[in-house]
């Protein structure tokens, strides 16, 4: 059977759309197909089909391409936008980092993003302003919270302490997190005694992480502070 050139036409803008899909971990959205020539109710049908399967909203795979763990958090954060992160006890995982088992899946997002709908494994954490730079860095091929950013947001969400200790203990002895960056990062997010506490004991021969800047030196460091939080 010859095929029209209206249905060459699409046979190429699928095979496009595969190559596109297989160079952002296995999924596409409703605009890269668009933009390829293929509508949306095509997609449906292709759905129906089985030859497509769709994740979060706007978010597709070629069902010959199932999703492993990776592909779900590529899924998802596409479905939330440029600035959702993988964080938390997640974050950890996706750095190597201690042997905790997450429950859930947490994603940090701004809070004009607190009501997304989410799948039950999912956990949303909310801030008010972006995450700096500085604590969002790309794990394979995810976004998420910074060895050290990581760290302290687990904690703060009461991550059983050896966890947390062992975590920044390997974070330090790997090079991937420095001392001043637990300083500013506790000092930003008003963290409590409980982490000043870990960190006391993982950096040896201190009472106190050393201020990270000239702004703070001859001041208290700010482990050595109470926290009213």
């Amino acid at each position: 059977m010859t095929h029209t050139p209206g249905f060459r036409a699409l046979d190429s803008a699928f095979q496009a759309l595969r190559r596109q899909a297989n160079a952002h971990g296995g999924i596409f959205t409703t605009k890269m197909a668009e933009v390829l020539g293929i509508s949306r109710a095509l997609l449906a049908h292709h759905e129906k089909s089985g030859r497509l399967s769709r994740g979060e909203r706007g978010v597709y795979r070629f069902a010959d391409n199932p999703p492993g763990y990776l592909e779900h958090l590529r899924d998802y954060a596409q479905a939330l936008g440029p600035n959702a992160v993988f964080s938390h006890e997640t974050a950890l995982t996706l750095h190597e980092l201690s042997d905790v088992s997450p429950r859930y899946v947490h994603v940090t997002v701004p809070r004009s993003r607190r009501f997304v709908r989410r799948p039950p494994s999912y956990k949303i954490h909310t801030v008010v302003e972006p995450l700096p730079p500085s604590d969002v860095v790309e794990v394979h091929g995810v976004r998420a919270t910074s060895p050290a950013r990581s760290i302290v947001d687990a904690a703060r969400s009461f991550t059983a302490p050896e966890q947390i200790e062992m975590a920044a203990k390997q974070a330090l002895e790997r090079g991937i997190a420095t001392p001043e960056e637990f300083e500013r990062i506790i000092r930003v997010t008003r963290s409590n005694q409980y982490m000043r506490d870990i960190l006391r004991r993982v950096i040896p021969g201190q009472n106190g992480l050393q201020p990270a800047n000239r702004e703070h030196a001859g001041r208290m460091s700010v482990l050595d502070r109470s926290s009213r939080v």
